[in-house]
């Protein structure tokens, strides 16, 4: 299976790896192919993320999410969808460990899982 986790892009200029994605793609390094995506230091815009999608033909797309990037999300999550109807989309983080229902109620059929507590 193809994996893609991906840090969203914001306008912070703080480029910082993260943790929790790194130690995701970790556990599931042997068994699948993983990739991991720092959308600030890439400048990772949603269309660029489109193209990245369509280029890299993921099964599953993992976002990372604080309530600051949940406008992004829903968008990400729109392309991942429009990009391949059959990718698996999740979502994980601060934001959906408070609030999952919102996330649902956000990003509606183009969001499949949400963890929370992680």
């Amino acid at each position: 299976m193809k994996i893609v986790l991906a840090k969203p892009y914001n306008k912070s200029d703080h480029i910082q790896p993260s943790l929790g994605l790194g130690y995701l793609a970790t556990a599931v390094r042997s068994r699948h192919d993983v990739k991991l995506v720092d959308g600030i230091k890439e400048r990772m815009s949603v269309d660029k993320l489109r193209r990245f999608l369509k280029e890299e033909k993921p099964d599953v797309l993992g976002l990372q999410c604080y309530t600051f990037d949940v406008g992004y999300i829903r968008e990400a999550l729109a392309v991942a969808k429009s990009v391949r109807k059959d990718m698996v989309t999740v979502i994980g983080g601060p934001h959906p460990s408070t609030l999952p229902a919102d996330m649902f109620d956000r990003a509606g059929s183009n969001l499949d899982y949400a963890f929370a507590g992680e």
